[in-house]
């Protein structure tokens, strides 16, 4: 008897391997390092606001990723997957951060498909468009487009989503935080109960070696605004003589102010997006894509949105198309034009008129990039920016010199 409890315990140590068999875990990760040639944005000075350098003529690691996806068969035709990933950077200094981790179940499915149902919970991409989900290890260039950094910075958001594929029908739908990551306030922490809900419909269709997606997507939720607190009457003394002695005529009144609470407001986007790459008969891979934004008070980057203080809503539209080649596995071309305007209703007074404001950005992309050492893929990119951002001789609005010359290389293996 006494022999019992180690005859047991032999028994369910010697079951646990054929257990734990079915659990595959694969381990991910890239590295993406640039040197900035030649910015003309580019000052050797400090922010005097935040005292941050204005140089961006540099070498930086912007991605140093690494994780693993771990999955396993939990009942018949079910299985779980666990994803996570870390992300390592010099774009404001080394910083380490978690950009990826999340719980999956669902039905089974190839490595290659997605399940006809599953649900997702943890951090995660945003649902929405095809710009946000093509991970930056399978793009041409080394950002995505003004608008979508615009709208959804970091691209990655807290939240739980069900997902799945019927033939060629996909679809996506998901309740998020909608404090992304890439917030340069409060990212990943929501300072609202409500939940953004973000979904995409599409279909994906493949037709031997060619493939053609195309998809709508809808977001729908509540922005924040900060309160004011309140302030008291005060007095404040301006030494207009410089003589250190206070008089009558240096005294200023400053009235209080009524504190505003803390408001949420609504915001919106919808988009579509479509893209097709099909072989070019013996000279290569040619892939074409486009998208389109149209948001209300969704911008959290460029020109963040609220409504409550301007007393308006903000209306965004952005798009973004282009093409890649890839030729004989041994080069890339690339060529992209994206076009984001983060306020259509912008204004501003030019001497006693008041006038609308431009306050968009076109940029013009090309990349040329060698494939043929892989997994090392080295690129040569330069953006040419048109915008109104800047002010000429005479105080009008001008376009502000940010084209750009940047060297790239990945390693993903």
């Amino acid at each position: 008897m006494r022999a019992a409890p180690f005859l047991v315990l032999g028994l369910l140590l010697g079951a646990a391997p054929s257990r734990a068999a079915p659990f595959e875990l694969r381990p991910t990760g890239y590295l993406q390092a640039a040197a900035v040639l030649h910015d003309q944005s580019s000052v050797d000075e400090l922010d005097p606001a935040s005292g941050a350098p204005l140089n961006d003529d540099r070498v930086l690691v912007r991605r140093a990723r690494i994780g693993a996806i771990g999955a396993a068969r939990v009942g018949e035709g079910a299985a779980a997957r666990a994803e996570i990933e870390l992300d390592g950077n010099t774009v404001d200094g080394p910083q380490v951060g978690l950009v990826r981790a999340l719980v999956a179940a669902g039905t089974a499915a190839p490595a290659d498909a997605w399940p006809l149902i599953e649900a997702r919970l943890g951090l995660m991409p945003t649902p929405f468009g095809g710009e946000l989900q093509r991970g930056s290890r399978h793009r041409a260039w080394l950002e995505r487009g003004s608008a979508a950094q615009a709208l959804f910075p970091g691209t990655h958001d807290l939240g739980l989503e069900v997902r799945g594929q019927w033939r060629f029908v996909r679809y996506q739908a998901a309740l998020m935080d909608g404090s992304p990551i890439g917030l340069v306030d409060r990212p990943g922490q929501d300072p609202t109960a409500e939940r953004d809900v973000i979904g995409r419909l599409g279909i994906a269709l493949r037709f031997g070696e060619a493939t053609l997606d195309i998809g709508s997507s809808l977001a729908l939720g509540a922005g924040f605004s900060p309160g004011v607190p309140a302030t008291k009457d005060s007095v404040q003394w301006q030494d207009a003589n410089q003589n250190g002695v206070v008089e009558l005529s240096e005294l200023q009144p400053i009235a209080g102010l009524a504190g505003r609470p803390a408001e949420t407001f609504e915001r919106s986007a919808i988009g579509a997006d479509v893209a097709a790459a099909f072989d070019t008969g013996g000279w290569g891979r040619l892939r074409l894509f486009g998208e389109l934004y149209w948001a209300v008070n969704l911008d959290r980057a460029f020109v963040p949105a609220d409504p409550v203080l301007t007393g308006r809503d903000q209306r965004g539209l952005g798009w973004v198309g282009g093409v890649t080649h890839t030729l004989f596995d041994m080069g890339r071309l690339g060529l992209r034009v994206d076009h984001y305007d983060p306020d259509a209703d912008a204004n501003e007074r030019i001497a006693a008129a008041l006038v609308p404001r431009d306050r968009s950005i076109t940029t013009i992309s090309g990349v040329v990039a060698f494939v043929g050492w892989a997994p090392l893929t080295v690129s040569v990119q330069y953006d040419h920016e048109r915008n109104q951002l800047g002010r000429g001789a005479d105080g009008r609005p001008a376009r502000l010199q940010n084209d750009r010359l940047l060297l790239w290389a990945q390693v993903a293996p």
